[in-house]
């Protein structure tokens, strides 16, 4: 058994509308954005951390876009990718190895952005 506790991490700021999540140990100038576009602005994000057998690990983080409920979900797919059913036993995802993960935005240029707080 698990509990999940909800941590709030700090603000992204998205300027290109296009995201890329990667690990930063395989982050290459040819990591791809995600297809979609989304929203410009700087938005929160949340790490859902899990607690269990006397240790905690983060669970996965999200970028809170809206503060209203959500409605509908839709994956975030990198080009040459397809849809997916939530509950198949296929999952699109990247090694986290490294024990960290991050959210790049990708510029104008196509090169990775850089963050800035």
């Amino acid at each position: 058994m698990f509990e999940l506790q909800r941590q709030l991490l700090g603000n992204l700021p998205i300027g290109s509308g296009r995201i890329i999540a990667a690990s930063p140990v395989g982050l290459s100038p040819a990591t791809a954005a995600f297809t979609t576009a989304f929203p410009r602005g700087r938005f929160p994000v949340e790490l859902a951390v899990a607690h269990f057998n006397g240790d905690e690990r983060v669970a996965f983080a999200r970028i809170l876009f809206s503060a209203q409920p959500v409605v509908t979900w839709q994956l975030a797919l990198l080009p040459g990718q397809k849809t997916l059913p939530v509950y198949g036993e296929e999952f699109y995802g990247y090694p986290v190895d490294g024990g960290c993960a991050f959210f790049p935005g990708r510029g104008q240029s196509g090169s990775v952005a850089p963050i800035t707080g």
